[in-house]
Formats: C-alpha cells, sequence, structure tokens
C-alpha cells in the first residue's frame, strides 16, 4: 500500500528499517502528508539528512560507540529504548538479530560480536516455528554461523527477492503449525527457482565476456533479469572476474542495480558512486563493498567508462592497485595434518563466531600430495581435495574454485572445520601458496 493510501487510512507514524537516511526527498513527502517519520539506517549519510529523527551511529555528532551495527540490530536498540518489552522478553528478539548481523557481514567485534554470539544461542532454540520449520527443510543440526549464511539467510531472501516482503514477514511471525509447513516448502521451492535464475545469469555473463574484454570495473545487464537477483549475480561477477562488478536491469523507464567488490579489492564502493561525474547516476547507496543504484536510460551506457576513469584515479590517488602482494610462507602459521583434531577444534571454535574482522584462524599446510579432487556443489563451482603427508590423510574445499589439477606437492593456507555431513573434520582452502 503506497504511503498516500496509508495516510488517508489513518496511519501518522512511519519507522523504517535499514532505509531512508538517504531518502530526503520521500520523507519530505511523507511529511507533507501529515505524517512523522523516523528513519532507523546503519548506511552511510549523505551531505543532506532527512528531516526526521535519524536513529543512525554513522551520522555526525553520534556518539554512540558502536558505529557498526546493522540496521536490524538499530532496530532492535529502538525497540529497546521504548521500554515495552517484558522483562527477558528482548532475548527472544535475539535470533533476527543473529541473523541480519551474520547476513549482512558487518564486523563481529564488540557488540556485534556479543549479538551474534548469543544471538546464535537463541536460533537454536527460536520459538518462530516458520525458522523451525525452514531449519528442519535445509538439515541443519546445530546452527552456526555458516549455515546462517549458506542456508537459512538464502532461502529467506528468495522469497523478498522473488515474491514478496509480506511472505517474508509472515513465515517469521505466524503462530500456525500448518500455515509454517506450507510457507517453508514454499520458500524451499523459491529457493531452487532463485538458484536456477542465478546460474543461468551467471552463464550468460560468463559467455559476454569470452567475446568481450574485461576492464578494471564490470557494467553487465539486461532489461529482463529479476531486480531481485541481481546482487547476487553481482556478486558472482565481482568474485568470477575479481574487479567491482555493476549489473543493473530495467524496471519501468529507470535503470535499477546492485554492485559488489571482490574480497580482493579494498576500495569502498559508495566513494566510488560519490565520485563519478554529477548525472553519472540518479541515485546509489550502500556500503564500501555493497551497494545499490539508479541510473537513467540514456546514462547507462556511458556508466562504465565513467567508473573505469574514476577508479584509476582514486587508485593513482592512493597509490593502490589491483595486485595482491605475494605472501611469505615464513610469516605464515604452519601445522601438519596431524594438528586437524578434536582437541584443536575445540580450542580454535571458542573463539566463533566467525566472520568479516574476526575470521577463522588459518594455517599454512605445505608440501601435501593430492590423491584425488571432484567436483561439488551448484554447477560444480567447488573443489574437494583429498591429500596426504604420506601418514595422515585428510580432505580439502576450496570454493569457487576452477581448477581440478595441481602440481605435486601443493601447498595452501586453510583453517579447520567440521564436516557436518559426515561427522568428521576437513580444512577450507583460504588460499594456494
Amino acid at each position: 500500500m503506497s504511503i498516500f493510501r496509508r495516510a488517508k487510512k489513518g496511519t501518522n507514524l512511519i519507522i523504517t528499517v535499514d532505509c531512508g537516511v538517504a531518502n530526503y526527498n520521500e520523507v519530505e513527502f511523507a511529511r507533507g502528508l501529515g505524517l512523522d517519520v523516523v528513519v532507523t539506517d546503519h548506511h552511510l549519510p549523505p551531505p543532506i539528512l532527512p528531516r526526521c529523527i535519524l536513529v543512525n551511529p554513522k551520522q555526525p555528532g553520534c556518539i554512540y560507540p558502536e558505529k557498526m551495527l546493522c540496521g536490524a540490530a538499530i532496530a532492535f536498540k529502538l525497540v529497546l529504548a521504548m521500554g515495552r518489552l517484558e522483562t527477558g522478553q528482548e532475548k527472544w528478539l535475539l535470533d533476527l538479530v543473529a541473523l541480519a548481523t551474520l547476513a549482512d557481514q558487518v564486523p563481529l567485534l564488540g557488540e556485534n560480536r556479543a549479538l551474534a554470539y548469543y544471538g546464535l544461542k537463541v536460533l537454536n532454540k527460536t520459538k518462530r516455528l516458520g525458522l523451525k520449520e525452514i531449519i528442519k527443510l535445509a538439515r541443519i543440526r546445530e546452527i552456526k554461523e555458516d549455515d546462517v549464511l549458506f542456508s537459512i539467510v538464502p532461502r529467506l531472501n528468495s522469497v523478498s527477492r522473488l515474491i514478496s516482503s509480506a511472505l517474508l514477514f509472515e513465515i517469521l511471525s505466524t503462530d500456525d503449525l500448518l500455515r509454517a509447513r506450507e510457507l517453508a516448502q514454499k520458500i524451499e521451492m523459491t529457493n531452487k527457482e532463485r538458484k536456477g535464475l542465478v546460474a543461468s545469469i551467471s552463464k550468460e555473463i560468463k559467455n559476454i565476456f569470452t567475446k568481450k574484454p574485461l576492464r578494471d570495473v564490470i557494467v553487465i545487464g539486461n532489461p529482463d533479469w529479476p531486480l531481485g537477483v541481481v546482487g547476487l549475480a553481482a556478486a558472482f561477477g565481482a568474485n568470477e572476474y575479481e574487479r567491482p562488478c555493476f549489473v543493473w536491469t530495467r524496471v519501468g523507464d529507470a535503470i535499477k542495480g546492485s554492485c559488489r567488490l571482490p574480497d580482493s579489492e579494498n576500495i569502498s564502493l559508495v566513494e566510488l558512486m560519490q565520485k563519478l561525474p554529477e548525472q553519472s547516476l540518479a541515485s546509489f547507496g550502500g556500503h564500501e563493498a555493497a551497494g545499490g543504484f539508479a541510473a537513467t536510460l540514456d546514462q547507462i551506457h556511458y556508466l562504465e567508462e565513467r567508473l573505469v576513469d574514476t577508479l584509476i584515479a582514486m587508485k593513482q590517488n592512493s597509490g593502490n592497485n589491483l595486485d595482491k602482494t605475494a605472501e611469505n610462507k615464513e610469516d605464515l602459521l604452519r601445522a601438519s595434518l596431524a594438528d586437524i583434531n578434536s582437541k584443536n577444534f575445540k580450542i580454535i571454535s571458542r573463539l566463533a563466531p566467525f566472520g568479516e574482522a574476526n575470521p577463522r584462524p588459518v594455517f599454512l599446510f605445505d608440501n601435501l600430495k593430492v590423491t584425488n579432487t571432484k567436483k561439488f556443489g551448484q554447477n560444480n563451482a567447488h573443489l574437494s581435495i583429498a591429500c596426504t603427508d604420506d601418514i595422515n590423510e585428510t580432505t580439502a574445499v576450496c570454493f569457487y574454485e576452477k581448477r581440478t589439477e595441481f602440481p605435486e606437492p601443493i601447498s595452501f593456507k586453510a583453517s579447520i572445520e567440521q564436516d557436518y555431513f559426515r561427522n568428521s573434520l576437513r580444512l577450507r582452502i583460504d588460499s594456494f601458496v
């Protein structure tokens, strides 16, 4: 329902979650209808802020010490400040806060670490019937941060991307078990559809770049691509080609899209878009590594050229470049396959939850022989490597690895993780060295 119709029906207050700080005109429109507006947001504020109550720790003058809360955590803070919850009731909201904190990949330090740590405990005991059914269908035994990122959140996001946010709200709030099961099944089907769409778009992108040269920034789009999955397509492009990727589609008479940075890049996407020539974009926002943008039909054709020029200028000014500095093996903490045991794994697990700014500890595993390789996952995008040091054997997985053959011996940086399907420990390769 539009803001205008809501105002006509008697609504007098709008509270935003995870949006609004860059929506000056929309807030002015709401105020013109006589509505009060409270914006809760965590995105980087633009030079001109909306004229309303603004809850955003990144706004100028805010003294709140934790600047990197996700949007849901800020909304959670507002709920606590209102003082309407019964004693102890607030902890049962932490499952949602943990989902959002991990999904948004904010730094897992300070307050975020506490919210994720205790939120995961609540998530494992969640009272939300819909979440329970989703967890069942995903066959998750004990929910860890990876289960949130790679199983639960993609399923939830698929609904809001391809159907509606209202359905997502229902699955998270229903107290009807039969309805929860029905919605969970619908989500499972929608998630499979989402995987198919992303795989199809990713294949299309790869086909295009077999004929088209790569530049320092990728800008690619198709009017027929669903808006709900362009962010996932941008993430694929950024990681596949290791450069900023902007993916767009057409919505009515406008161009809308998402952009992502690869892990190897350390610029800010928001800063990159801010430095573009005037009128290059109709609007934009987001974080350092992920964002959204809108453009007019006539300007989208010039966007790649302008982004490339702007990125080159930014790198020249900062002395940055696209090349990774090679790591010295002697600077890495070494481990042997004999160190992969339950005792060491328990010690490492005390540092969890792992994520942005709190990565899993990685070790150098040197001079290993490869005994077998096997592709797995959607479109066989990932690689499993069986390796040995002639005494001990283990399995190591490497996500989005194209190679299947390696010169022996091999060396790599890897973390130790639990393989719940085989009830054993394995290695997750961070990079080959």
